[in-house]
């Protein structure tokens, strides 16, 4: 179908549509071209002009005209000629990396790094890669997207990571995630080693569930299901509607290939009823606090986080459990639980009871038909959590939460309640300054310091 696009279109004045054309040419391997795009060259835009220079020069090689065209007056068109002589080896390293400095180190800087992106896929070294490498670190968001479409055609390794790590970043996420797909069975690696990482930083984290579904198949679905029992709050909401996504497109493409495995799901919902039972227990010592202790804002705020937070671990459980049952709507569940209706909300339990695993049906059922607090907590069983014990052994538990939110509050109100004897707990905690935990430690242990 490529060598029935007309040349003629190297006519139209959108500078996108004309090197799109130039780039289907050179795929088709065409030089059909050459002569129109020779004659258009003198009144074309530097954009345009560098473009023709890849296109000849991908399928008509030529260094001495490249030599010549370091002369131009195009800053594009020098630097497009200069990627490419070295890429021919006609250019050493040092020189070429002279000659693209110089080009860089300009107001119009952006120019030249564009032709050095455009060119990348077709001519690539570890020279380049390094300029891509460095152009996706520290420029504009308009100039790492066109870094992350070059990295899509090139895979080469050396760019994985960074291109990862662009998904953290909102306005990359979907073209990184359409670059890592590019990688294959690599990129899938790749992301399945970052959710194993301790290291990765939450805001990462929560974005590569999304990328993982991407792949689609048997193998994306294993990634996700693999991390589920050991993830918990917004990455495992994340990695159980990325299991949807993925299980949603099975049945509307009528394959029905995919099975998640049963006793995954299962240990993941008796992992999250455990979290759930636990923090519905700490919610309750801290409501039964001293007077003082339920006067202050970090208090309200503490229980209110600790409210949501049961909250969507028994929506994940009862997801986990939608992901056991084809073809009904788990979803639709959830909002009917949270109904004002009694119509709807007692649907929606039914159909819970109907669906929910014999072995957690009792709590699950207990955690969601509006029972009393203390009866939800008593219907724990197996999953009852340790005795919460007084208020200041909830909040010791607290200042060491994953949760950074929990973790900060519960330090503040321990400032606020000037409790003097979890200043040596407090100051054994390490969190780097100028973040939220951070901030609020060392405000606490000044106000810990004064006298009692």
């Amino acid at each position: 179908k490529l060598r029935l696009v007309p040349m003629l279109l190297l006519y139209h004045p959108s500078e996108v549509v004309v090197e799109r054309v130039l780039d289907m040419f050179t795929e088709a391997g065409r030089t059909d071209f050459l002569p129109l795009a020779d004659r258009i060259q003198g009144t074309a835009t530097p954009a345009v002009h560098a473009a023709i220079v890849r296109a000849t020069m991908s399928v008509r090689p030529d260094a001495e005209a490249l030599r010549t065209l370091t002369n131009s007056f195009c800053r594009a068109t020098r630097t497009t000629a200069s990627v490419y002589l070295h890429a021919m080896g006609e250019l050493s390293d040092e020189a070429t990396t002279a000659a693209l400095d110089h080009l860089l180190d300009h107001e119009n800087a952006r120019t030249a790094a564009l032709a050095i992106i455009r060119s990348a896929p077709r001519t690539g070294g570890p020279l380049i890669e390094h300029y891509l490498l460095d152009f996706l670190g520290h420029t504009d968001l308009d100039t790492r997207l066109e870094v992350i479409a070059a990295v899509a055609q090139m895979k080469t390794p050396a760019l994985l990571g960074p291109v990862l790590q662009s998904l953290a970043v909102r306005e990359l996420r979907y073209e990184a995630r359409h670059a890592l797909l590019a990688y294959g069975s690599e990129g899938l690696r790749a992301l399945d080693q970052a959710l194993d990482a301790p290291e990765t930083l939450e805001t990462l984290r929560w974005e590569l569930p999304r990328a993982i579904a991407e792949f689609g198949g048997p193998d994306a679905l294993e990634v996700l299901q693999k991390h589920l029992a050991h993830s918990g709050g917004m990455v495992q909401y994340r990695l159980i509607r990325a299991m949807e996504r993925l299980l949603d497109a099975d049945e509307r493409s009528m394959l029905f290939a995919l099975r998640p495995d049963t006793r995954i799901l299962n240990e993941a919902a008796e992992t999250t009823l455990r979290i759930v039972y636990n923090l519905l227990a700490q919610r309750l010592s801290l409501q039964q606090g001293p007077d003082e202790a339920l006067q202050t804002a970090a208090h309200s705020y503490l229980v209110r986080l600790l409210r949501d937070k049961e909250t969507h671990g028994i929506e994940r459980v009862i997801r986990l459990v939608g992901l056991q049952t084809a073809g009904e709507d788990f979803a639709a569940i959830v909002r009917g639980l949270q109904s004002q209706r009694p119509d709807v909300r007692s649907s929606s339990l039914e159909l819970l009871e109907h669906f929910a695993p014999v072995q957690i049906r009792h709590q699950v059922m207990a955690l969601t038909d509006g029972g009393a607090d203390e009866s939800r907590l008593q219907s724990a069983g197996r999953f009852a959590p340790e005795r919460a014990g007084s208020y200041e052994d909830v909040l010791t538990r607290l200042v060491h939460s994953r949760s950074e939110s929990l973790c900060t509050l519960a330090i503040a109100q321990v400032g606020d309640m000037r409790l003097h004897g979890l200043r040596a707990e407090l100051t054994a905690l390490a969190f780097a300054p100028r973040t939220m935990r951070g901030d609020v430690l060392h405000h606490t242990l000044g106000r810990l310091a004064e006298p009692a």
